[in-house]
C-alpha cells in the first residue's frame, strides 16, 4: 500500500485518510487531492463542463415539461405572495 502523497515535486506528508483522484487514479494527501492541486485542473475543468452542458441540454431536449415546471413555480411565487401580502397588517390612517 503506498504510504507517500504522489505531488510533484515530492509531498513529505504521510498520507493518513488516502485520496484517489478520479482523473489520474493517484493516491494523495488530503492538502494535495483536488484536482487542481496536483495538476489535473484542466481534466476537472473538462469533465466540469460536459457535466454542465449535457444538463443544460437535456432540459432543452424537453420544452412541454420545462413550460409545465415554470408555470407551476410561477403558481407557487403567486401564493407566496399571496400569504405574505395577506399577513401584513395595514397602517393605521393619519389623524389630523
Amino acid at each position: 500500500m503506498n504510504k507517500r502523497c504522489n505531488a510533484e515535486p515530492r509531498c513529505s506528508s504521510g498520507i493518513f485518510m488516502r485520496q484517489t483522484c478520479e482523473f489520474c487514479a493517484r493516491v494523495f494527501c488530503l492538502t494535495h487531492w483536488m484536482a487542481e492541486a496536483h495538476g489535473c485542473g484542466a481534466a476537472a475543468r473538462r469533465d466540469a463542463r460536459a457535466k454542465f452542458v449535457s444538463g443544460a441540454y437535456s432540459r432543452a431536449a424537453n420544452p412541454a415539461a420545462e413550460e409545465r415546471r415554470k408555470a407551476l413555480l410561477h403558481l407557487k411565487l403567486d401564493r407566496t405572495l399571496g400569504k405574505m401580502e395577506s399577513s401584513r397588517k395595514a397602517k393605521p390612517p393619519k389623524k389630523k
